[in-house]
């Protein structure tokens, strides 16, 4: 009688990443200030290749302005803020990250 032995998968499943209900929270309350001063007017949230990424919009058909990724690590998540391809800072605290992106000048004055 043979043996079966099963096979390794070439590719094991990368586990999902998302974002906590405070660290929502935490993003949308950002958001929320910079849409009443009409400056950001639409947000995505979206998980791919085990990260989450929550983008920031001027305009709905635009590219976003800003990118939020959470990414798993070993002893906590890390977070990074990009202003399209270019990384502009990394953190493990996301309240850190936030306090860097609110310090960007603002596009319109108000």
């Amino acid at each position: 009688m043979a043996t079966l032995h099963p096979f390794e998968p070439r590719h094991r499943p990368i586990p999902p990443t998302a974002f906590t209900r405070t660290e929502l929270s935490q993003m949308l309350s950002v958001y929320g200030r910079r849409v009443a001063d009409g400056e950001w007017r639409d947000y995505a949230i979206d998980n791919r290749d085990g990260k989450a990424i929550f983008s920031i919009f001027r305009r709905t058909q635009e590219s976003p302005l800003f990118a939020i990724v959470k990414q798993p690590a070993d002893d906590s998540p890390e977070y990074a803020l990009f202003a399209g391809p270019e990384r502009l800072d990394s953190n493990h605290s996301l309240s850190d990250l936030l306090a860097t992106l609110e310090s960007r000048p603002r596009l319109i004055q108000g």
